[in-house]
């Protein structure tokens, strides 16, 4: 796999949604990134796939911007890409094909909302019309959604209707090879928000740990994974493999953190507190029954929640939410196995490329409630774990602290390693040309961290230093 990393730098403002200028600043800037690369820029996805192939297309869709009350430019991948993307995909297919734009957003995204609200389903009507011989489909991968009154059939925008469960997941159980069986002794402890215990205890036990991936991935000739820049409380970054979280349709299997705090084994906060113990109970049980309880038993449970919590901050001052903060030992296990799964299993796909939007970027509180930070950059490359170790180095963490990255990079496991950092290739394209940089020196953006990841900052000892951007000046 290639292990080079090539940043494109344009003005730090997206172009209009339909545009397909090669002159404006931001196609420019690739297509000479393409050009180092060694792609044509005229059909950077030729090397990967041909007329008639597939191409899968997973953005960052994780929220849709109604419930997000920042600019939404910074919590999701931009269109204006995601159109970049189809036009060099249409190129490669020679006008015939098929494209699949899909993800697997969290419960409660209105996935039709986010489509309309962002101009995207103007967008697909477009392309379509412009490649008729193109089948394009837009998916909502996920097998269940939030409804009115708990769980339902997740919204389907097209092409999956016809389709069964068992016809859109592939089921993949990486048993003890999971990076989560180190911590297995402690797996009926394993939580993500707003899903039943059962749920993760009937796919992740002692040497049983299952994922149901989207079949779609598995189908492709090229995936082409398109993250948004920002941070994560629970992970530090959200980069080319977090975004992956997104290829599993069931969430309710995905570890996100084990209940309690570190005093008793946990790490979905940092101090024992006897209300947020409590809090846990009832929590698992309004999960496990909410869908078929009446609304007055939901009213009553979420009363008696939002006491707990109250009360957990007042006596114990720990306001981390579940599993958001640098101490999590959770995601970055879950993280590493879906990025193994997708790219080491006997039927992975082809090809896998990642393209990151750090157009306008999210830092703070992210990755739901993200400040935007326009840097005009777009990364891209093969190994999302160089790619994700870059991202870092940009965002100014120290890298021992992104624990996706620090044990991708150091895990006996890990099969994304081909070599140190310090022989990392970085390209840097400009419209104006390109340059090689060493790793070390790529310039410290300086994001804020995530409130509890203040003290994963790089520090000058590091070799990180700051240097000015055209985003900055």
């Amino acid at each position: 796999m290639d292990t080079s990393v090539h940043i494109a730098e344009a003005i730090p403002a997206y172009p209009a949604y339909a545009s397909r200028d090669p002159g404006e600043p931001l196609a420019r800037a690739c297509a000479e990134l393409f050009k180092g690369w060694g792609k044509d820029p005229g059909n950077p996805f030729g090397a990967w796939v041909g007329p008639g192939g597939m191409v899968v297309v997973k953005p960052n869709w994780v929220l849709d911007p109604r419930p997000f009350t920042g600019p939404w430019e910074s919590l999701l991948t931009h269109p204006a890409l995601i159109g970049m993307v189809l036009e060099w995909s249409a190129t490669a297919l020679g006008g015939v094909g098929r494209i699949v734009l899909g993800d697997a957003p969290i419960q409660s995204c209105r996935l039709d909302r986010l489509l309309a609200v962002t101009g995207l389903d103007a967008l697909v009507d477009a392309f379509r019309a412009r490649y008729p011989r193109i089948d394009l489909r837009l998916e909502d991968w996920r097998l269940m959604a939030a409804g009115s009154g708990g769980s339902g059939d997740a919204a389907e925008p097209t092409g999956q209707a016809s389709r069964t469960a068992d016809e859109r997941y592939v089921l993949k159980d990486l048993g003890r090879a999971s990076f989560l069986e180190d911590i297995s002794e402690r797996a009926d402890r394993f939580r993500v928000d707003g899903y039943p215990p059962s749920a993760m205890r009937s796919s992740q036990q002692a040497g049983m740990h299952r994922y149901y991936l989207s079949r779609r991935v598995f189908e492709a000739d090229l995936v082409v994974n398109l993250p948004k820049m920002k941070t994560h409380k629970r992970a530090g970054l959200t980069g080319a493999m977090k975004n992956l979280v997104g290829l599993n349709v069931q969430k309710g299997n995905l570890p996100h953190y084990i209940q309690g705090s570190p005093a008793d084994g946990g790490d979905c906060y940092r101090w024992p507190n006897r209300f947020r113990t409590r809090f846990d109970l009832i929590s698992d049980a309004y999960c496990e029954h909410a869908a078929a309880a009446s609304r007055a038993w939901r009213l009553r449970q979420q009363a008696q929640l939002s006491l707990l919590a109250r009360l957990g901050r007042l006596t114990g001052g720990d306001t981390v939410s579940p599993g958001g903060w640098s101490g999590n030992d959770t995601i970055w296990r879950t993280t590493l196995d879906l990025n193994h799964l997708l790219y080491f299993s006997p039927d992975s796909p082809r090809h896998v490329i990642s393209i990151v939007d750090g157009i306008v970027a999210g830092e703070g509180d992210g990755p739901l409630a993200p400040t935007p930070r326009p840097t005009g950059l777009v990364v891209m490359g093969e190994n999302p774990l160089y790619i994700d170790a870059v991202l870092g180095r940009l965002m100014g963490y120290w890298l021992p602290a992104l624990a996706t990255v620090h044990h991708g990079l150091h895990d006996r496991r890990s099969l994304l390693r081909e070599h140190a950092l310090d022989e990392l290739s970085v390209q840097w394209s400009t419209p104006d040309g390109s340059r090689d940089m060493a790793f070390l020196d790529l310039p410290n953006l300086h994001f804020a961290k995530p409130r509890f990841w203040r003290g994963a900052d790089a520090s000058p000892g590091d070799g990180t230093h700051a240097v000015t951007t055209e985003a900055d000046a």
